[in-house]
């Protein structure tokens, strides 16, 4: 084992020793989890711009992970289903808005082979901020409305 590999298990390790230290429901757990699926697919797409393309397909796999983890550790810690909705798509969104915005920084000085999967994985990180961004809204609209006569 080289220098390099011995680093990235230490910072794995200690990742994990904070992220177990931190979640201490199952819900909290499924968040984490959610954002570790997400930035991993994100780190996926990075590394398929730079180095080899080919990769970059793993990273449809752990997004959806992520997106289906954090929408059921929603509807787990929360009861009624537009709330759940809101929560869910506020995490996400906060999640998919600087996935976005650094995807399009980076697309200006990717000078990789894999440039054209860094220009569909912005253009798909693009859409899912718009779309969570827009059901974040909603749920924020029925909150300040009383929709359901339970806000405050």
């Amino acid at each position: 084992m080289n220098e390099t590999t011995l680093y990235l298990l230490g910072i794995l390790i200690l990742a994990s020793l904070i992220f177990l230290r931190e979640a201490k429901t199952i819900g909290e757990f499924g968040f984490l989890s959610s954002l570790l699926f997400i930035g991993g697919g994100w780190f996926v797409v990075m590394i398929g711009t730079y180095i080899d393309p080919r990769i970059a397909f793993f990273a449809t796999p752990l997004t959806a992970a992520g997106i289906i983890t954090n929408r059921a550790a929603s509807c787990r810690d929360i009861k009624i289903p537009w709330r759940a909705q809101g929560l869910h798509s506020t995490t996400l969104m906060c999640c998919f808005v600087p996935c976005a915005a650094l995807s399009i920084l980076i697309l200006r000085f990717a000078p990789g082979p894999g440039t054209e999967v860094l220009w569909v994985a912005t253009a798909v990180y693009i859409i899912l901020a718009a779309w969570h961004t827009l059901t974040a809204l909603r749920a924020a609209w029925r909150v300040l409305i009383n929709y359901d006569g339970r806000s405050k």
